[in-house]
């Protein structure tokens, strides 16, 4: 009900006007706009986790994945990005949000546990490919930036809760920008 309200991005939040609530008639903009308000960010990572966890049984292949971070500037690039996506998650904010659905208490829980190991297993693929210890060796003062903005950002999370409960409008927009920026993206 918040959607159309908020006025994200260039196009309409809705493919097609419709009066009833149908998620597929829902954009790609909302979607991707609430995975980063809920700093879980998870359509850049899902399922690297689970993929990783299948490949480094077999040494060949890990071997392959490390030259192939050295020597091909693609897939350095997109281990790069998916350490700075990865840095900027917040499991913990994720998990307040879910604690304040009407989620049962047992997909509550589910959810946790699956974010969280897919999460430690996408993280332990870009140390190990990397050989490095931070998700953001080759910026050192983006962690910063990123560790600095974070708890700054806590706080909107919590207004934003605040602003969906009394259907705050104002302040949901407020929220929304803040968050956005702090997180250095809209989505």
């Amino acid at each position: 009900n918040f959607l159309s309200a908020l006025k994200l991005g260039s196009r309409p939040a809705k493919r097609k006007k419709s009066t009833s609530l149908d998620l597929s008639a829902i954009r790609a903009i909302p979607w991707i706009l609430c995975w980063t308000q809920i700093r879980i960010l998870f359509p850049t990572w899902w399922g690297i986790g689970s993929s990783w966890e299948q490949v480094k049984k077999d040494a060949k292949y890990v071997g392959k994945l490390k030259r192939s971070f050295k020597t091909s500037a693609l897939f350095s690039s997109y281990v790069r990005s998916l350490g700075f996506t990865l840095s900027k998650v917040e499991l913990e904010i994720f998990e307040f949000y879910l604690d304040k659905s009407d989620l049962s208490e047992s997909v509550k829980t589910k959810y946790k546990d699956e974010f969280s190991r897919e999460y430690k297993n996408a993280v332990n693929f870009v140390k190990t490919v990397t050989g490095e210890k931070s998700l953001l060796w080759y910026r050192p003062w983006l962690a910063d930036s990123i560790k600095l903005r974070s708890s700054m950002i806590h706080p909107l999370n919590l207004l934003q809760i605040q602003a969906f409960k009394k259907d705050d409008l104002d302040l949901l927009r407020k929220t929304v920008a803040g968050i956005s920026s702090g997180m250095m993206t809209t989505g």
